[in-house]
């Protein structure tokens, strides 16, 4: 074991969903797509903190912001965040991030599910501290983040009535 190794924490084993709010970065600006009007509001560096505001106040309105931030919480390495939630049993949850570049879920989703870094983890960075240390309330108290967060079923694939797999192809009448 390595007196350098740090703390992963796998959220589908233990029943979590945590998001994980991002820094601003200008690479990863929220250009265009649904999240995209913040920057006219709040300026080019909107990070995951304002994205998840304004999810909260528009899809679980006033005071929704204060009422999760009551949850446990970690303070990551590069100054992001990362919410705690504990995800409903038999619930498939994505990968998928709400908001590229300002917000990832991690969850049960995918084959193997995701994880995070746990508080006393040390990168280059910097370390992972608790923020704030509180019970881990149920995603399903947020019933938006928890419809968000949700296995959305892909289309089944069609195979096409025709090919054109031999270069040749249809010449009409």
């Amino acid at each position: 074991v390595s007196p350098f190794a740090n703390i992963g924490l796998a959220v589908k084993p233990s029943k979590l969903l945590v998001i994980d709010l991002d820094t601003a970065k200008r690479q990863y600006a929220l250009k265009g797509g649904t999240w995209g009007f913040l920057h006219d509001r709040l300026g080019p560096l909107v990070d995951g903190d304002d994205v998840l505001r304004e999810m909260c106040s528009r899809f679980g309105g006033d005071g929704e912001y204060d009422r999760l931030m009551q949850t446990y919480r970690v303070c990551t390495a590069s100054y992001g965040c990362h919410v705690y939630l504990n995800w409903p049993d038999g619930v498939q949850a994505s990968q998928a991030s709400p908001a590229p570049g300002a917000i990832d879920f991690r969850s049960n989703g995918g084959q193997k599910g995701g994880y995070v870094l746990a508080p006393g983890s040390s990168t280059t960075k910097g370390m992972y501290v608790v923020e704030h240390d509180a019970p881990i309330l149920d995603a399903t108290d947020f019933p938006w983040i928890v419809e968000m967060a949700r296995e959305q079923p892909r289309a089944a694939r069609v195979k096409p009535l025709f090919s054109n797999a031999s270069g040749g192809g249809y010449s009409g009448l």
